[in-house]
């Protein structure tokens, strides 16, 4: 990969996440309602000159233009503002939710990846057998399940009617480990936290798979077409003439070729997660990002969307560069 590349790719990062910038911001400010209306509207002692002068020193007076450029050099300082509601740096706001985002979305790929993979390289294997015909069923189903149905049956099941889960919230109040990183499982390792650990592990697990099942109905999918695709190609064949198992052949040989394809969808299906689990964040009240966002769209909360919005986009592009350096571990043919 060459220094070229990557400054080509870094300068592509810059038009990209001010062109996202520039229509959440339009589209925010087009939306009919007004913020200061919606922060005032529990306090019945309020007046119009009260509501116009908070208007004033949140600048919600100034012309389009102006606002969104007053965003862009505070967002080049590093300053993204302060909420409209909370009063607080919106900075300080997204980086205590990120680390529950990041930790449900970092669950669910692994969770997606060890149910994928294996069941779509059998798939292709063995292709038209009963593991096949049932793994393909399984995709189908979970591509057609909507997450908040999912998570909503999951927590009727597991949650209520076994009691073997909790259905709510990201861990028993008074049990939250040292922090160190904000990633409950990470921190209570290293604090040798177990009753935490445990405790994070089993809020984990319903919100996670309601994640990652749809995901891993996609990458089960693409992992068996691509499969079958190089299962019988020459390399391929070549390799069981030298006497390799079964095994190696598909592992050593197939799956590192088929996994190029797979590699894209999971990128941007990590992308997809972190910037649409609002839902599921929602039905199960986990404490991440994607709650925040719901929460500062009802409320008008133009600055905490318009940030939440620029760290989807910087990790969409991120995850697609990180893609692309995959791409020539899996096959040193391709030239970035």
């Amino acid at each position: 990969m060459s220094a070229a590349y990557i400054i080509n790719r870094f300068l592509q990062l810059i038009p990209v996440v001010f062109g996202v910038t520039l229509v959440v911001f339009a589209l925010m400010y087009l939306t009919p309602g007004d913020p200061v209306e919606v922060i005032f509207a529990g306090e019945s002692g309020a007046t119009a000159e009260d509501l116009e002068r908070y208007r004033r020193e949140l600048g919600l007076d100034q012309p389009f233009h102006i606002q969104y450029l007053r965003f862009v050099i505070g967002l080049l300082q590093g300053d993204l503002g302060i909420s409209l509601v909370q009063r607080q740096p919106v900075r300080d706001l997204l980086l205590s939710r990120l680390p529950a985002t990041i930790e449900l979305t970092a669950v669910a790929v692994l969770v997606s990846l060890i149910i994928a993979i294996p069941v779509g390289v059998v798939s292709a294997v063995q292709r038209y057998s009963t593991l096949d015909k049932l793994g393909t069923a399984g995709a189908l189903l979970g591509v057609s399940m909507p997450d908040f149905w999912l998570g909503l049956v999951l927590m009727l099941l597991f949650g209520i009617h076994w009691g073997v889960l909790p259905i709510s919230g990201r861990i028993p109040w008074g049990m939250e480990p040292q922090h160190i990183t904000g990633l409950y499982l990470v921190d209570s390792v290293l604090t040798g936290d177990w009753p935490a650990f445990r405790a994070a592990v089993r809020h984990l697990i319903l919100p996670a798979v309601t994640l990652g099942t749809s995901m891993a109905a996609l990458t089960m999918r693409v992992t068996r077409s691509s499969m079958l695709e190089v299962v019988h190609q020459d390399y391929m064949t070549f390799a069981r003439a030298k006497g390799l198992s079964g095994t190696q052949v598909v592992v050593r040989h197939g799956l590192r070729n088929a996994l190029i394809p797979t590699v894209t969808v999971v990128s941007l299906n990590i992308g997809v997660l972190l910037g649409g689990n609002m839902i599921v964040e929602t039905v199960f009240a986990w404490p991440g990002l994607g709650r925040l966002v719901v929460d500062s769209i009802y409320n008008r909360d133009y600055t905490v969307v318009q940030a939440a919005v620029l760290v989807y986009a910087v990790t969409y592009v991120t995850m697609n560069f990180l893609a692309d350096l995959v791409y020539t571990l899996l096959n040193p043919k391709v030239r970035l």
